[in-house]
Protein backbone atom coordinates (compact mmCIF):
# COMPACT_ATOMS: atom_id res chain seq x y z
CA UNK A 1 0.00 0.00 0.00
CA UNK A 2 1.40 3.33 -1.02
CA UNK A 3 1.59 5.40 2.03
CA UNK A 4 0.06 8.66 0.40
CA UNK A 5 -3.26 6.57 0.39
CA UNK A 6 -3.17 6.58 4.13
CA UNK A 7 -3.26 9.91 4.11
CA UNK A 8 -6.44 12.60 4.02
CA UNK A 9 -5.26 15.98 4.22
CA UNK A 10 -5.63 18.13 1.19
CA UNK A 11 -2.11 19.04 0.66
CA UNK A 12 -1.16 14.96 1.04
CA UNK A 13 -3.22 13.81 -1.62
CA UNK A 14 -2.38 16.82 -3.86
CA UNK A 15 1.02 16.26 -3.70
CA UNK A 16 0.87 12.54 -4.91
CA UNK A 17 -2.13 12.87 -7.21
CA UNK A 18 -0.31 12.56 -10.19
CA UNK A 19 1.33 9.04 -9.00
CA UNK A 20 -2.45 7.59 -8.64
CA UNK A 21 -3.33 8.69 -11.59
CA UNK A 22 -6.23 10.67 -10.39
CA UNK A 23 -6.92 14.36 -9.60
CA UNK A 24 -6.96 15.18 -5.57
CA UNK A 25 -9.93 15.20 -3.59
CA UNK A 26 -11.63 18.32 -3.08
CA UNK A 27 -11.34 19.27 0.58
CA UNK A 28 -10.96 22.72 1.80
CA UNK A 29 -7.32 24.57 1.55
CA UNK A 30 -4.96 24.70 4.54
CA UNK A 31 -4.88 27.69 6.04
CA UNK A 32 -1.47 29.77 6.32
CA UNK A 33 0.48 29.81 9.53
CA UNK A 34 0.99 33.19 10.65
CA UNK A 35 4.70 34.54 10.09
CA UNK A 36 6.36 35.18 13.01
CA UNK A 37 10.06 35.31 14.59
CA UNK A 38 12.01 32.19 15.40
CA UNK A 39 11.34 30.25 18.25
CA UNK A 40 8.13 31.95 18.48
CA UNK A 41 5.68 28.92 17.78
CA UNK A 42 5.14 30.83 14.69
CA UNK A 43 6.38 29.99 10.86
CA UNK A 44 9.01 32.42 9.45
CA UNK A 45 7.99 34.29 6.15
CA UNK A 46 7.38 31.38 3.18
CA UNK A 47 9.28 31.35 -0.12
CA UNK A 48 7.26 33.27 -2.93
CA UNK A 49 4.81 31.17 -3.97
CA UNK A 50 4.72 28.20 -1.30
CA UNK A 51 2.19 27.25 0.99
CA UNK A 52 2.34 26.39 4.53
CA UNK A 53 1.38 23.30 5.88
CA UNK A 54 -0.85 22.79 9.20
CA UNK A 55 1.19 21.16 11.84
CA UNK A 56 -1.67 18.17 11.72
CA UNK A 57 -0.84 17.73 7.69
CA UNK A 58 3.04 17.18 8.72
CA UNK A 59 2.81 14.99 11.56
CA UNK A 60 0.38 13.21 9.63
CA UNK A 61 3.36 12.96 6.53
CA UNK A 62 6.32 11.98 9.41
CA UNK A 63 3.70 9.22 10.46
CA UNK A 64 3.18 7.42 7.63
CA UNK A 65 6.76 8.43 5.92
CA UNK A 66 8.27 6.76 9.22
CA UNK A 67 6.31 3.41 8.53
CA UNK A 68 6.53 3.34 4.84
CA UNK A 69 9.81 4.98 3.56
CA UNK A 70 13.04 2.88 3.62
CA UNK A 71 16.29 3.70 6.26
CA UNK A 72 18.36 6.41 5.90
CA UNK A 73 21.65 5.99 4.95
CA UNK A 74 24.43 7.12 7.16
CA UNK A 75 27.57 9.28 5.88
CA UNK A 76 27.73 11.67 3.21
CA UNK A 77 26.24 12.11 -0.38
CA UNK A 78 28.55 13.84 -2.81
CA UNK A 79 27.21 15.02 -6.29
CA UNK A 80 29.89 15.76 -9.16
CA UNK A 81 28.78 16.65 -12.49
CA UNK A 82 25.79 15.39 -13.89
CA UNK A 83 24.65 12.22 -11.51
CA UNK A 84 22.05 10.10 -12.45
CA UNK A 85 20.05 8.62 -10.00
CA UNK A 86 18.04 5.25 -10.08
CA UNK A 87 16.29 5.49 -6.88
CA UNK A 88 13.24 7.42 -5.36
CA UNK A 89 14.61 7.83 -1.81
CA UNK A 90 17.87 9.09 -1.69
CA UNK A 91 19.27 9.79 2.14
CA UNK A 92 22.54 10.96 4.01
CA UNK A 93 23.72 12.71 6.78
CA UNK A 94 25.10 15.34 4.54
CA UNK A 95 24.28 15.39 0.55
CA UNK A 96 27.17 17.40 -1.11
CA UNK A 97 27.08 19.70 -4.53
CA UNK A 98 30.27 20.66 -5.90
CA UNK A 99 30.28 23.40 -8.69
CA UNK A 100 27.52 23.01 -10.83
CA UNK A 101 26.69 19.42 -10.14
CA UNK A 102 22.96 18.16 -11.05
CA UNK A 103 21.59 15.38 -9.18
CA UNK A 104 19.11 13.96 -11.82
CA UNK A 105 16.25 11.36 -10.82
CA UNK A 106 16.17 9.26 -13.93
CA UNK A 107 13.06 7.87 -15.69
CA UNK A 108 13.50 4.60 -14.00
CA UNK A 109 13.40 6.36 -10.79
CA UNK A 110 10.28 7.80 -11.72
CA UNK A 111 8.62 4.67 -12.81
CA UNK A 112 9.46 3.16 -10.30
CA UNK A 113 7.41 6.12 -7.96
CA UNK A 114 6.71 9.60 -8.99
CA UNK A 115 6.90 10.81 -5.78
CA UNK A 116 10.40 11.18 -5.06
CA UNK A 117 12.74 12.00 -1.06
CA UNK A 118 15.59 13.38 -0.22
CA UNK A 119 16.77 13.23 3.47
CA UNK A 120 19.77 14.87 4.98
CA UNK A 121 20.44 16.84 8.38
CA UNK A 122 22.19 19.13 5.88
CA UNK A 123 22.55 20.00 2.08
CA UNK A 124 25.33 21.80 1.04
CA UNK A 125 26.46 23.88 -2.11
CA UNK A 126 30.87 23.76 -2.21
CA UNK A 127 30.62 26.80 -4.39
CA UNK A 128 28.14 29.66 -3.91
CA UNK A 129 28.26 31.22 -7.63
CA UNK A 130 28.01 27.79 -9.30
CA UNK A 131 25.01 26.05 -6.78
CA UNK A 132 23.77 22.66 -6.95
CA UNK A 133 20.65 21.29 -8.68
CA UNK A 134 18.35 18.96 -8.17
CA UNK A 135 16.52 17.84 -11.58
CA UNK A 136 14.44 15.27 -13.55
CA UNK A 137 15.36 13.24 -16.09
CA UNK A 138 12.89 14.43 -18.99
CA UNK A 139 11.78 11.51 -21.34
CA UNK A 140 12.70 12.39 -25.22
CA UNK A 141 10.85 14.45 -27.25
CA UNK A 142 7.65 12.93 -29.02
CA UNK A 143 7.73 13.43 -32.64
CA UNK A 144 4.78 14.88 -34.71
CA UNK A 145 2.46 12.35 -35.87
CA UNK A 146 2.51 10.78 -38.81
CA UNK A 147 1.16 12.74 -41.88
CA UNK A 148 -1.54 11.53 -44.00
CA UNK A 149 -0.47 11.82 -46.86
CA UNK A 150 -2.61 13.40 -50.30
CA UNK A 151 -6.65 13.65 -50.31
CA UNK A 152 -8.26 11.90 -52.92
CA UNK A 153 -7.56 12.99 -56.96
CA UNK A 154 -11.04 14.36 -58.52
CA UNK A 155 -12.96 12.21 -60.65
CA UNK A 156 -11.12 11.88 -64.35
CA UNK A 157 -13.42 12.37 -67.32
CA UNK A 158 -10.86 11.28 -69.89
CA UNK A 159 -13.06 8.78 -71.29
CA UNK A 160 -16.30 11.21 -71.55
CA UNK A 161 -16.56 14.12 -74.08
CA UNK A 162 -16.18 17.50 -72.68
CA UNK A 163 -16.71 17.06 -69.19
CA UNK A 164 -14.42 18.95 -66.99
CA UNK A 165 -12.26 17.11 -64.55
CA UNK A 166 -13.22 16.89 -61.35
CA UNK A 167 -12.13 18.91 -58.32
CA UNK A 168 -9.50 16.67 -55.91
CA UNK A 169 -10.21 16.39 -52.52
CA UNK A 170 -9.33 19.16 -49.68
CA UNK A 171 -6.72 17.59 -47.32
CA UNK A 172 -8.09 16.97 -43.64
CA UNK A 173 -6.61 18.49 -40.26
CA UNK A 174 -2.92 17.04 -38.91
CA UNK A 175 -3.50 15.08 -35.92
CA UNK A 176 -2.65 17.26 -32.77
CA UNK A 177 0.63 16.70 -31.18
CA UNK A 178 1.04 14.50 -27.99
CA UNK A 179 0.05 15.77 -24.64
CA UNK A 180 4.28 17.29 -22.81
CA UNK A 181 5.13 15.00 -19.34
CA UNK A 182 4.61 15.99 -15.93
CA UNK A 183 7.28 16.48 -14.00
CA UNK A 184 7.38 14.11 -10.78
CA UNK A 185 6.75 15.30 -7.08
CA UNK A 186 9.39 16.02 -4.62
CA UNK A 187 10.15 15.79 -1.22
CA UNK A 188 12.68 17.14 0.46
CA UNK A 189 13.51 16.48 4.68
CA UNK A 190 16.03 18.47 6.06
CA UNK A 191 17.62 20.27 9.08
CA UNK A 192 19.90 22.91 7.52
CA UNK A 193 20.66 24.54 4.15
CA UNK A 194 24.43 25.91 3.51
CA UNK A 195 24.11 27.74 0.34
CA UNK A 196 22.18 27.69 -2.47
CA UNK A 197 20.56 25.05 -4.50
CA UNK A 198 18.26 25.11 -6.83
CA UNK A 199 14.91 22.98 -7.96
CA UNK A 200 13.81 22.16 -11.44
CA UNK A 201 10.58 20.51 -11.77
CA UNK A 202 9.00 22.01 -14.94
CA UNK A 203 6.44 19.86 -17.41
CA UNK A 204 7.60 19.05 -20.71
CA UNK A 205 6.66 20.93 -24.09
CA UNK A 206 3.87 19.61 -25.76
CA UNK A 207 4.63 17.49 -29.07
CA UNK A 208 4.59 18.90 -32.58
CA UNK A 209 1.27 18.97 -34.26
CA UNK A 210 1.01 16.85 -37.59
CA UNK A 211 1.15 18.25 -41.00
CA UNK A 212 -2.12 18.96 -42.49
CA UNK A 213 -3.22 16.12 -45.41
CA UNK A 214 -1.92 17.27 -48.86
CA UNK A 215 -4.72 18.78 -51.06
CA UNK A 216 -6.13 16.10 -53.83
CA UNK A 217 -4.92 16.41 -57.19
CA UNK A 218 -7.57 17.77 -59.90
CA UNK A 219 -9.32 14.92 -62.12
CA UNK A 220 -8.37 14.85 -65.80
CA UNK A 221 -10.75 16.50 -68.34
CA UNK A 222 -12.58 14.83 -71.21
CA UNK A 223 -11.79 15.21 -74.78
CA UNK A 224 -13.12 17.42 -77.36
CA UNK A 225 -15.32 16.93 -79.82
CA UNK A 226 -14.01 15.69 -83.47
CA UNK A 227 -14.01 17.14 -86.18
CA UNK A 228 -17.70 16.55 -88.65
CA UNK A 229 -17.99 16.44 -92.52
CA UNK A 230 -20.12 15.17 -95.20
CA UNK A 231 -19.86 14.45 -98.72
CA UNK A 232 -18.45 18.16 -99.80
CA UNK A 233 -16.68 19.54 -97.00
CA UNK A 234 -15.98 20.31 -93.43
CA UNK A 235 -18.86 21.27 -91.30
CA UNK A 236 -17.37 21.49 -88.44
CA UNK A 237 -13.44 20.97 -86.79
CA UNK A 238 -12.10 19.37 -84.15
CA UNK A 239 -13.21 20.97 -80.69
CA UNK A 240 -10.22 21.01 -77.73
CA UNK A 241 -10.22 19.20 -74.57
CA UNK A 242 -11.95 20.24 -71.43
CA UNK A 243 -10.46 21.91 -69.06
CA UNK A 244 -8.42 19.53 -66.41
CA UNK A 245 -10.34 20.13 -62.20
CA UNK A 246 -9.27 22.16 -59.60
CA UNK A 247 -6.59 21.13 -57.10
CA UNK A 248 -7.92 20.72 -53.58
CA UNK A 249 -6.75 22.61 -50.45
CA UNK A 250 -4.41 21.31 -48.39
CA UNK A 251 -5.38 20.98 -44.71
CA UNK A 252 -4.87 22.48 -41.84
CA UNK A 253 -2.09 21.77 -39.88
CA UNK A 254 -2.90 20.21 -36.45
CA UNK A 255 -2.49 21.73 -33.42
CA UNK A 256 0.46 21.98 -30.83
CA UNK A 257 0.33 19.40 -27.94
CA UNK A 258 -0.65 20.81 -23.93
CA UNK A 259 2.27 21.10 -22.49
CA UNK A 260 3.68 19.18 -19.28
CA UNK A 261 2.26 20.48 -15.74
CA UNK A 262 5.21 21.20 -13.50
CA UNK A 263 5.67 19.10 -10.58
CA UNK A 264 4.75 19.64 -6.66
CA UNK A 265 7.59 20.42 -4.34
CA UNK A 266 7.19 19.58 -0.65
CA UNK A 267 9.84 21.62 2.37
CA UNK A 268 9.99 20.23 5.43
CA UNK A 269 12.38 21.89 7.55
CA UNK A 270 12.67 23.53 11.11
CA UNK A 271 10.90 26.64 12.01
CA UNK A 272 14.18 28.86 11.66
CA UNK A 273 15.69 27.38 8.28
CA UNK A 274 12.14 28.63 6.56
CA UNK A 275 13.15 32.17 6.37
CA UNK A 276 16.67 30.18 4.83
CA UNK A 277 15.05 28.31 2.11
CA UNK A 278 13.73 31.36 0.62
CA UNK A 279 16.97 32.96 0.34
CA UNK A 280 18.79 29.95 -0.57
CA UNK A 281 16.24 28.01 -2.58
CA UNK A 282 15.12 28.67 -6.05
CA UNK A 283 12.59 26.23 -6.72
CA UNK A 284 11.20 26.35 -10.87
CA UNK A 285 7.56 24.96 -11.28
CA UNK A 286 6.98 26.36 -14.13
CA UNK A 287 4.08 24.42 -16.82
CA UNK A 288 5.53 22.92 -19.99
CA UNK A 289 4.79 25.30 -22.93
CA UNK A 290 2.47 24.37 -25.70
CA UNK A 291 4.23 22.23 -28.62
CA UNK A 292 3.95 24.39 -32.21
CA UNK A 293 1.25 24.07 -34.91
CA UNK A 294 1.99 21.50 -37.26
CA UNK A 295 2.39 22.83 -41.22
CA UNK A 296 -0.31 23.18 -43.79
CA UNK A 297 -0.83 20.46 -46.32
CA UNK A 298 0.41 21.54 -49.87
CA UNK A 299 -2.43 22.66 -52.11
CA UNK A 300 -3.53 20.34 -54.97
CA UNK A 301 -2.13 20.38 -58.15
CA UNK A 302 -4.45 21.32 -61.12
CA UNK A 303 -5.99 18.48 -62.91
CA UNK A 304 -4.47 17.83 -67.02
CA UNK A 305 -6.83 18.81 -69.64
CA UNK A 306 -8.55 16.91 -71.92
CA UNK A 307 -6.94 15.60 -75.10
CA UNK A 308 -8.23 17.83 -78.21
CA UNK A 309 -11.05 16.18 -80.46
CA UNK A 310 -9.57 14.02 -83.54
CA UNK A 311 -9.49 15.63 -87.28
CA UNK A 312 -12.06 14.42 -90.19
CA UNK A 313 -9.81 13.43 -93.01
CA UNK A 314 -9.97 14.75 -96.42
CA UNK A 315 -12.08 18.16 -95.09
CA UNK A 316 -11.57 18.65 -91.65
CA UNK A 317 -8.01 18.61 -90.89
CA UNK A 318 -6.14 19.44 -87.70
CA UNK A 319 -7.26 18.10 -84.13
CA UNK A 320 -8.41 19.87 -81.66
CA UNK A 321 -5.99 21.27 -78.63
CA UNK A 322 -5.46 20.31 -75.19
CA UNK A 323 -7.67 21.53 -72.78
CA UNK A 324 -5.86 24.20 -69.84
CA UNK A 325 -4.46 23.06 -66.85
CA UNK A 326 -6.92 23.23 -63.74
CA UNK A 327 -5.74 26.03 -61.06
CA UNK A 328 -3.81 24.59 -57.97
CA UNK A 329 -6.12 24.47 -54.78
CA UNK A 330 -4.57 26.89 -51.33
CA UNK A 331 -2.36 25.20 -48.96
CA UNK A 332 -3.06 24.47 -45.51
CA UNK A 333 -3.24 26.97 -42.79
CA UNK A 334 -0.15 26.22 -40.12
CA UNK A 335 -1.70 25.17 -36.43
CA UNK A 336 -2.65 26.59 -33.67
CA UNK A 337 0.20 25.92 -30.80
CA UNK A 338 -0.74 24.03 -27.60
CA UNK A 339 -2.32 25.45 -24.48
CA UNK A 340 0.42 25.36 -21.66
CA UNK A 341 0.37 23.24 -18.49
CA UNK A 342 -0.55 23.58 -15.26
CA UNK A 343 2.24 25.54 -12.79
CA UNK A 344 3.45 23.43 -9.92
CA UNK A 345 2.35 23.36 -6.03
CA UNK A 346 5.22 24.49 -3.63
CA UNK A 347 4.45 23.98 0.67
CA UNK A 348 6.23 24.13 2.96
CA UNK A 349 6.03 22.54 6.50
CA UNK A 350 8.13 22.58 9.84
CA UNK A 351 9.29 19.60 12.14
CA UNK A 352 11.82 19.76 15.36
CA UNK A 353 15.46 18.72 15.04
CA UNK A 354 14.05 16.25 17.25
CA UNK A 355 11.64 14.78 15.19
CA UNK A 356 14.00 14.47 12.63
CA UNK A 357 16.22 12.73 14.67
CA UNK A 358 13.63 10.29 15.44
CA UNK A 359 12.98 9.68 11.89
CA UNK A 360 16.50 9.23 10.90
CA UNK A 361 17.09 7.07 13.34
CA UNK A 362 14.03 4.47 12.90
CA UNK A 363 15.88 1.75 12.54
Amino acid sequence: MEWHKSVRPLLLTALLASACGSPAQKEPTPKPIEAGPAGSGKSAALPAGAKAMQAADVSSLMTVARRELPAPSPGEYRVSGEQRFNGWFLSAEKVVFEADAKLVFTQAAIRSRANLFVLAKEITSLDQQKPGQIVWETPAPVGAPGQAGSAATGANHNQTEGVPGGRGSDGLPGAAGARGDDAPSLTLITLAFRNPLFVNLVGTIGGLGAQGQHGGQGGTGGFGNSASQNAFNCNRGAGNGAPGGQGGNGGNGGTGGTGGNGGTFTLIVPNDQTGMASRLLKVDLSAGDGGSGGNGGNPGAGGPGGAGGAQQLPYCRGEGGSGATGSAGQAGARGDSGGKGRVGDYFVGNITPAVFDEFAGKR
